[in-house]
């Protein structure tokens, strides 16, 4: 229940701010994040891998955003390598 209330708030957020908002990118965030917590490290990974080429084309290869989602990424990819 939770995962589908957060794909809907995002959802919701991404059409009143478009998809490249800082807003969206918070939220994409989380939403990456709870669907690794869940159980599901693989799919987070792919979705900050999304997170990680959208900050940086948006924000640039060097804005804090987009370093802090590469090691996030990192930290899921170290995940999902131990189970």
């Amino acid at each position: 229940l939770a995962a589908r209330l957060l794909h809907e708030l995002v959802a919701d957020v991404t059409q009143i701010n478009g998809s490249t908002s800082l807003v969206v990118l918070i939220y994409r965030r989380s939403l990456a994040c709870w669907t690794g917590e869940a159980g599901n490290p693989e799919d987070a990974v792919r979705q900050l891998e999304q997170l990680v080429a959208l900050s940086a084309s948006q924000l640039g290869h060097d804005h804090p955003a987009t370093a802090g989602l590469r090691q996030l990424q990192t930290r899921w990819e170290d995940k999902t390598r131990r189970t």
